[in-house]
């Protein structure tokens, strides 16, 4: 949490801190957490300086002086390795949401964007998924299903809910914070692995670049550009294009 980042301030008298300790620690924490968690930090230590202030144990409010760090947290991306995916292919049975881990690996989609699916917007037909959110060039593009995961997402169809995936109970959309922390992180914990989310997004696009030299399609399946197609509507040429790129996936 972001009161934990304050901790090294115990060791000191409120009116032993001044502007360079608090710079210090702050320029250090920026690498840590993101730049609205700093906001928050600073907004904190403001508050305390003003009760020791007002309780007249200093006089002088040194959060007044610390200037924010202009970079931010560095994001670390690590990909799934294939041996890792190999791993999650093995466990796919004994493991539940394993398979929910590979959908996201092979369709680079956001996990709220696969949380949020509905089935009827699952073209089993056409092998197609219609998704996205977040930006306007990631709302309802085209995703075409590779054939490794057709099987899983063909049998997650079979819920009884209007969502593809859903909670441990079936009855209703599973949430995001308890996918995270009840399925993702304890999985990645049974399996021995290190990562984050994201990293199965990073992992698909990563993939792709490797097998594909059409950048335009990569970028449309993931969500960051659309193709030229007349108010936004994907032409079978399209997707047949997408298809033939991400079929290219081992």
């Amino acid at each position: 949490s972001v009161h934990s980042h304050l901790f090294p301030l115990m060791d000191f008298k409120i009116s032993d801190i001044k502007t360079a300790q608090l710079q210090k620690l702050f320029d250090e924490t920026a690498t840590k957490i993101s730049t609205g968690s700093l906001k928050v930090m600073k907004t904190i230590t403001a508050q305390i300086f003003r009760y020791a202030m007002k309780l007249d144990i200093i006089d002088k409010n040194y959060c007044d002086f610390i200037t924010l760090p202009r970079h931010q947290k560095v994001l670390e991306r690590k990909i799934f390795t294939e041996e890792e995916i190999a791993l999650l292919w093995a466990n796919i049975k004994e493991t539940d949401y394993v398979d929910v881990i590979l959908i996201l690996i092979y369709t680079g989609m956001r996990i709220n964007e696969l949380l949020n699916l509905k089935k009827n917007d699952v073209d089993l037909v056409h092998s197609t998924l219609k998704g996205g959110s977040k930006t306007e060039a990631g709302k309802n593009r085209i995703i075409p299903i590779h054939p490794k995961i057709l099987p899983l997402i063909t049998d997650l169809m079979k819920n009884p809910t209007d969502y593809l995936i859903t909670n441990a109970y079936g009855t209703g959309k599973i949430s995001y914070n308890n996918y995270l922390e009840k399925k993702f992180y304890r999985i990645m914990e049974k399996l021995g692995m290190n990562h984050k989310p994201h990293d199965t997004r990073y992992t698909f696009a990563t993939m792709m670049s490797d097998v594909s030299d059409d950048p335009t399609a990569i970028k449309t399946i993931i969500g960051h550009k659309f193709f030229n197609t007349t108010e936004k509507i994907y032409i079978q040429k399209d997707i047949e294009r997408l298809r033939n790129e991400i079929d290219k996936l081992n």
